[in-house]
């Protein structure tokens, strides 16, 4: 092969693996980094608190061990993940089903108020 064939054959490559590597390069910037969290439902099922506010921001939504849960007659009730001080009750009512069958809470970071809670569907 002549040497000047080689280099044709050479650039061609480069350029196709250029192409491909900004390809590549784009969709992974346009890629939702949030969307891999768990809680991603939560962010994005449009959940709202009693408040009127959205349930969860990107940092503030956590799950709650079920062995941590307490069942009381009224409703749930569990100690602060940020906070051992701190110990929530929520009705039963104001409780919302979870979509990945884990415990949820959702804390306002700045006020510690608790905003949802999400507990195990029933039959769980």
């Amino acid at each position: 092969m002549p040497p000047r064939d080689f280099f044709r054959i050479a650039l061609i490559a480069l350029s196709a693996l250029f192409g491909v590597t900004v390809a590549l390069a784009f969709v992974a910037a346009r890629a939702d980094p949030q969307q891999h969290r768990p809680q991603h439902w939560i962010d994005q099922g449009g959940y709202i608190a009693k408040d009127g506010h959205r349930c969860c921001g990107h940092e503030d939504c956590l799950p709650v061990p079920a062995a941590n849960i307490v069942s009381t007659p009224k409703g749930y009730s569990f100690v602060s993940p940020f906070d051992a001080d701190i110990t929530y009750s929520i009705p039963y009512e104001d409780a919302q089903p979870s979509e990945d069958q884990r415990h949820w809470a959702c804390i306002d970071l700045y006020s510690k108020n608790l905003r949802c809670f999400f507990r195990l569907s029933m039959g769980s």
